[in-house]
């Protein structure tokens, strides 16, 4: 027997609507955040990197691809280029040098905060109006959901303590 959502393709279920709803968002959020980045001559995959590098404590590109859920061909490839622009560095570790590590210039650091600010004020846009215990709500699901994808409270809580919230909201 059918379920009415198997008849009706365009009803979603409760749980996929979530879903979908966070995809939808995340994806129109990342093209305004590209209209940002464009004058600065930068893609979403390079700001994610200038952005992560900028509260990571971690630096190899093995831990910088890992935190920040970017593919190592990818992340490489993007590093290339904002190693080319001025942006970052790459050195290899002295420790181990199979492994590359990954720091903003000074350059690259002032770029960072010239785009965040930008991003800032657009988050700041977007939330305006909804109440704190609405925000608050939706970030304590985003954590539950990512515990779940991680598979473990630890290593959804590193993630997590990777961006910390403010500390009006700790």
């Amino acid at each position: 027997m059918q379920s009415k959502a198997d008849t009706e393709p365009h009803t979603i279920d409760g749980g996929a609507r979530v879903f979908f709803l966070l995809f939808q968002m995340m994806e129109r959020r990342n093209r305004v955040i590209e209209d940002i980045l464009r004058p600065h001559g930068l893609t979403l995959q390079q700001w994610r990197i200038l952005l992560g590098l900028g509260w990571l404590k971690v630096r190899t590109m093995h831990e910088v691809a890992d935190a920040l859920a970017i593919d190592r061909t990818a992340l490489s490839r993007a590093a290339d280029k904002l190693a080319e622009r001025g942006l970052l560095t790459r050195s290899e570790v002295a420790y181990d040098r199979r492994l590359t590590e990954l720091a903003l210039t000074t350059e690259g650091m002032a770029v960072r905060c010239e785009v965040l600010l930008q991003v800032r004020e657009l988050g700041a846009r977007l939330l305006a109006g909804i109440e704190p215990d609405a925000v608050a709500a939706a970030e304590e699901l985003a954590e539950g959901v990512l515990e779940r994808l991680v598979g473990h409270r630890a290593g959804a809580r590193r993630i997590i303590e990777m961006h910390p919230a403010p500390p009006s909201r700790r």
